[in-house]
């Protein structure tokens, strides 16, 4: 018998499949995650005592997941036993007492009192994120969507992560998938919640819970580089883990479930401004191109080499004395990146030490302020005509090719 959600010794895989795994607090990738709490095939139910509808019941919550043997640790994933994670709750159906359900007003239309031991895991999560969507909360894109469009997949520009890129060569992000976007009136949807769980140090417990179905849904989490966001799925109040395959397993009603979190790992990004200063300007000498070279590092594998997450040029072309800026966006946060002026114009000369700033990258929400790396240039007296253009090649699948970059047009401050 099928019975996902139960903490247990094993994560079940495929059809019944079962391969050996043990439990661990926040390590592993969202692929290890607890199984869907079943309710109870209506098949089984009169091998089974009755649930005592006197009796409340109570839900605990922890951090912990189920990872396969052998998997490598992320440490990223421990951050989150130290986050604050609200936990909220719906009933979406009642329970007789001979544990048969029936769902509430907005939900009958899941047909819960149809539910057999036909379910499987992948029955469970499309009926969770259907209960998810009648109430208009947001849920996480499915696995198979959320990879679409990552390198490799012959959309998009072509990824060429470890290769020193030629000027012009937009590398993309290996990245996991992106952050959720919440609604504005999130809010309003939360209230209507029958309970809040609130998980400190990685447990939250909730008590007096009246019997029935519940939708698990968890409001995304954001640490320094990553949101995380959590599948939504449906537990069984009271619970029964009975297993007949299972030698010693007991026939039981248990008031008192404890369960664990769904969660992927999303990257959040943070952008870059490039600050150039012109002091001074030679008019005869036309129009002055500067050339800025932006390479991103990061530490995906937490191996301690950083690998490219992100390499890019531009150009900023002045017509007279001034400031000018460029935005680069769209940086893995976190990332170490290393801003390069790799021209200077023809006849302009870099103040300070060296035409190199290195910066780290946030998301411009977790501390207020843009990364701004900045530059001053002077006319160093040359009489040197030059100029220059900068092409960014992208790839579609099926071969590459190229555009030509303009420059900001103009001088003076903007």
């Amino acid at each position: 018998m099928h019975n996902p959600g139960k903490e247990k010794s094993c994560a079940e895989t495929g059809e019944g499949m079962e391969m050996g795994c043990r439990k661990r607090g926040w390590l592993g990738a969202v692929l290890a995650a607890v199984c869907l709490v079943a309710a109870l095939p209506r098949t089984d139910i009169l091998a089974r005592e009755q649930i005592d509808q006197g009796r409340e019941c109570s839900l605990t919550v922890k951090t912990e997941i189920l990872v396969q043997d052998g998997e490598e640790e992320n440490p990223d994933w421990v951050e989150l036993d130290e986050a604050e994670i609200q936990v909220y709750l719906y009933r979406v159906a009642e329970v007789n007492n001979y544990g048969e359900y029936t769902g509430t007003e907005d939900f009958e239309g899941l047909e819960l009192e149809k539910i057999d031991s036909s379910m499987k895991a992948d029955d469970w999560r499309e009926m969770a994120r259907e209960a998810a969507g009648i109430l208009g909360l947001p849920i996480p894109p499915k696995a198979e969507d959320a990879d679409a469009g990552k390198p490799g997949d012959g959309n998009g520009q072509a990824g060429n992560v470890g290769q020193q890129p030629e000027y012009g060569q937009l590398m993309e992000n290996p990245d996991a998938s992106e952050g959720m976007e919440l609604p504005g009136d999130l809010p309003d949807k939360l209230a209507g919640a029958d309970a809040v769980i609130t998980l400190h140090n990685g447990s939250g417990l909730a008590q007096g819970l009246e019997q029935g179905m519940y939708l698990v849904w968890v409001m995304p989490v954001e640490t320094d580089s990553y949101q995380y966001t959590f599948l939504p799925y449906l537990v069984s109040l009271p619970n029964n883990s009975y297993d007949a395959s299972v030698s010693g397993s007991v026939d039981e009603w248990e008031y008192e479930t404890t369960v664990g979190l769904k969660p992927r790992q999303n990257m959040l990004y943070g952008g870059l401004r490039i600050s150039k200063t012109l002091n001074n300007y030679n008019e005869a000498l036309g129009e002055a191109m500067f050339v800025f070279r932006i390479e991103a590092r990061k530490d995906l594998d937490h191996d301690g080499e950083k690998e490219i997450v992100y390499s890019n040029v531009v150009g900023l072309e002045f017509n007279a004395p001034g400031r000018k800026e460029a935005v680069i966006e769209h940086i893995p946060a976190g990332s170490q990146v290393t801003v390069e002026e790799v021209y200077s114009g023809s006849a302009y000369t870099i103040q300070g030490d060296s035409n190199i700033r290195q910066i780290t990258v946030w998301p411009k929400d977790n501390t207020g302020k843009e990364a701004v790396a900045e530059f001053t240039n002077d006319y160093d007296g040359r009489v040197t005509y030059g100029t220059g253009a900068i092409n960014r090649f992208s790839h579609d699948g099926t071969g590459w090719s190229g555009s030509r970059v303009e420059g900001n047009e103009g001088g003076g401050d903007e």
